[in-house]
């Protein structure tokens, strides 16, 4: 997200629209490991599960092969 976090974000939401959306569930997908950050999903009833990615070679690869199709279509 370029100009807020996903927390931020969450803050805004929960308090401009989650009155309006009370039914709104969240899953964060996430790389992090931090147990801070896994914990700190707790504390916001919207999120319903905390995924946590894991960097992989495979995963690697995908974003090689997309930095190449936008290479292409860039051409």
């Amino acid at each position: 997200m370029p100009k807020v976090d996903g927390w931020e974000f969450l803050d805004k939401f929960s308090e401009m629209y989650l009155p309006s959306f009370s039914e709104t569930k969240v899953i964060v997908n996430s790389f992090t490991v931090d147990e801070n950050e896994i914990n700190k999903a707790k504390d916001y009833p919207v999120i319903i599960d905390f995924i946590t990615s894991q960097l992989s070679l495979d995963y690697f690869r995908e974003l090689e092969i997309v930095k190449n199709l936008e290479s292409i279509k860039e051409k």
